[in-house]
């Protein structure tokens, strides 16, 4: 069974972690979106496939933006069911 890991691909934003199982990452980021509401974070998401030897992106498969914690945590285990 593979195990989901946690990736940082991204040296440019520092609020930005990734979730990584097999060729699949989420990137999730609250750049933008860290001072939306208070006590409401908001996050930009990408799920995308990648070459597992590089962690290259091969195909961005869906982006999100202002998406709230529970919907995120739903789409995450989605994606990585399929």
């Amino acid at each position: 069974m593979n195990e989901t890991k946690i990736v940082d691909c991204w040296e440019g934003d520092l609020c930005a972690i990734g979730l990584k199982k097999d060729n699949k990452v989420v990137y999730i980021s609250t750049y933008n979106f860290r001072f939306y509401k208070p006590n409401k974070v908001k996050y930009y998401v990408d799920f995308e496939t990648i070459d597992i030897n590089t962690l290259e992106t091969l195909e961005v498969i869906k982006t999100l933006d202002k998406i709230d914690e529970e919907n995120l945590l739903n789409e995450v285990v989605s994606f990585f069911k399929n």
